[in-house]
């Protein structure tokens, strides 16, 4: 979900890195409250964003400099404070290493989807390639990549094969509750039965063959 100082970036510099780690973060209650955390991790692509930064455009393709990155992260930091249903809204950035981290807490995932759907909303040329809908009942939690994400990424394929298929995306929920099984044929289970985890290469979702998607049941 996500940026998002961490989707803001990650959408503003794809087209400088030639590999980035991906993990999103969910740790939910069984009233449905929760903490989100998503985070990018670029720093196996140093070289070439620092390279990048010191220009003005790679090919047709405008680079964004820190200045303006780091208005970007403050926008949506200010949009995400002011949704409904959101606290303790928290932005990391290692300018060093291009390690950047967004969390916050929602009082119901029906917050955290409003929050992505504004995000999407206010935030011009909000591209997230990873964007869907969480949902729970007493009985399962589930995890749904929208539409548009899936185009996002198909693109991404295309234009840079090579970086999809370097880069990771992580999702991992971590629950109160006992979990008994998940849909997705990839999804692990902790030894605790508490947490799911799916790890996957961004080529693998670009092409569907891998699928965030996801219905973990509980016992």
């Amino acid at each position: 979900m996500p940026k998002v100082i961490n989707v803001l970036l990650l959408a503003l510099l794809l087209s400088v890195t030639s590999c980035f780690e991906v993990v999103e973060e969910v740790d939910l209650n069984e009233n449905g409250s929760g903490s989100f955390k998503f985070t990018i991790n670029m720093s196996k692509s140093k070289k070439e964003i620092d390279a990048a930064l010191l220009l003005d455009s790679i090919g047709t393709i405008d680079v964004p400099s820190r200045d303006f990155v780091d208005a970007r992260m403050m926008q949506g930091n200010h949009i995400l404070t002011s949704s409904k249903g959101i606290t303790n809204v928290a932005i990391k950035k290692d300018y060093t290493n291009y390690i950047f981290e967004l969390s916050f807490d929602f009082d119901h995932l029906s917050s955290l989807n409003n929050a992505i759907e504004k995000l999407y909303g206010q935030l011009s040329s909000f591209n997230y390639p990873f964007a869907g809908t969480f949902r729970r009942s007493d009985e399962k939690f589930v995890r749904v990549m929208d539409r548009q994400s899936k185009e996002i990424l198909q693109k991404m394929q295309e234009s840079n094969p090579e970086m999809t298929r370097e880069s990771t995306y992580t999702a991992i929920y971590r629950f109160v509750e006992s979990v008994s099984g998940a849909t997705n044929e990839n999804a692990r289970i902790s030894g605790s039965q508490k947490a799911v985890m799916l790890r996957f290469n961004i080529g693998e979702l670009a092409t569907g063959r891998k699928t965030l998607n996801n219905e973990i049941k509980f016992k």
